[in-house]
């Protein structure tokens, strides 16, 4: 097969990507540590992305290399069409208790979308089976196929930039407390318990101690030893959903 068709379906996928997390060619390529131009050429199918590149860009969007080379496989977060040019990205909605009733309760209901409750940190600390109704804010409807474990799956809205840019303030992301084993979450997005509430942090399980880390490499590490306590993770970050000004 043609190498310069190779590297325009690649650089393809890797459009979309960018598209489906609603980043901009700076955020994303800063996300990269590549420039922008170098990421506007490898969109376009002028430049080869390198295998460092393919990596980073599978373990920072949980995109399978598979996927990315040869348009195999599945993606961890989300389904990105081949064809950037009908993608579409709806209107993130958010719903209320009785339209939830009323919407997915008929015999017509939503089968490809499923209501996540959107929660305040210190309710999402919690377990989803003991929320109080007058915790949550309301309902993200949410594509099914994002969602493994429906009764396991909550949403928090983000606050502050740590997590830059890839999630950012006013971002809605969503935790499946399913997923709390620290073995199988290194190097992955978790939500962890910090005193009364919650943070959404990178997560490096160390000999003696856990290390919660942001992508804005501003803000420091927090580590917590193994010692003083059990593991801070509620549960993984399985999706998020925000648009930029």
């Amino acid at each position: 097969m043609d190498i310069y068709f190779l590297c325009a379906m690649v650089g393809k996928r890797i459009k979309s990507i960018r598209k489906l997390k609603c980043l901009t060619q700076k955020q994303f390529a800063d996300s990269l540590f590549i420039s922008q131009n170098f990421l506007s050429e490898v969109e376009s199918g002028k430049a080869k992305p390198s295998l460092p590149l393919l990596a980073l860009i599978e373990y920072r969007y949980n995109v399978k290399k598979e996927w990315l080379l040869k348009g195999k496989g599945e993606l961890e977060n989300a389904v990105v069409l081949e064809n950037t040019d009908k993608l579409s990205i709806p209107e993130l909605k958010i719903i209320t208790l009785d339209e939830v009733k009323e919407k997915f309760n008929k015999s017509d209901r939503l089968e490809d979308f499923v209501p996540v409750p959107l929660l305040s940190d210190k309710a999402a600390a919690g377990q989803p089976a003991y929320i109080n109704e007058n915790d949550i804010e309301g309902y993200a409807i949410i594509y099914r196929a994002w969602v493994k474990n429906e009764k396991m799956h909550t949403a928090v809205r983000i606050k502050g930039d740590s997590m830059g840019p890839m999630i950012m303030d006013g971002y809605i992301v969503g935790i499946d407390h399913s997923q709390k084993d620290p073995a199988s979450l290194d190097n992955k997005i978790v939500a962890a318990k910090i005193d009364n509430g919650i943070t959404i942090k990178y997560f490096s399980n160390d000999k003696h101690c856990w290390m919660l880390y942001s992508s804005n490499r501003h803000y420091p590490p927090i580590h917590i030893r193994k010692e003083d306590g059990p593991c801070p993770i509620i549960g993984k970050i399985a999706w998020w959903w925000g648009t930029q000004e």
